[in-house]
């Protein structure tokens, strides 16, 4: 039986590669989240200047959207403008 070898410095390369590959996105995220400020938005900001689309489709199609961001500031509903924009980016075929 054919034995297999691989040189230490190719192992932890590839390794170190992998890893980069992995970590990258989450680090881009994590700069983007802290470079970005955030604040709150009105259900009508999010579907006339995000979403593009009318009240009745955010109402009957994106607030049913598996983890759609939706905030409560007491009874009413409250929209993170980071939130919403990491949902897109995370869902990038329901952008308007």
């Amino acid at each position: 039986m054919a034995e297999l070898t691989i040189d230490e410095n190719k192992l932890a390369e590839l390794i170190a590669n992998k890893l980069v590959d992995q970590i990258a996105p989450v680090v881009v995220q994590i700069m983007k989240d802290h470079e970005e400020e955030d604040y709150l938005m009105t259900k009508q900001e999010v579907y006339e200047g995000i979403l593009h689309c009318s009240y009745n489709t955010f109402q009957s199609y994106y607030l049913k959207q598996p983890g759609f961001p939706v905030d409560y500031k007491g009874n009413r509903m409250v929209f993170s403008h980071k939130k919403i924009n990491r949902w897109l980016d995370q869902n990038p075929d329901e952008r308007g």
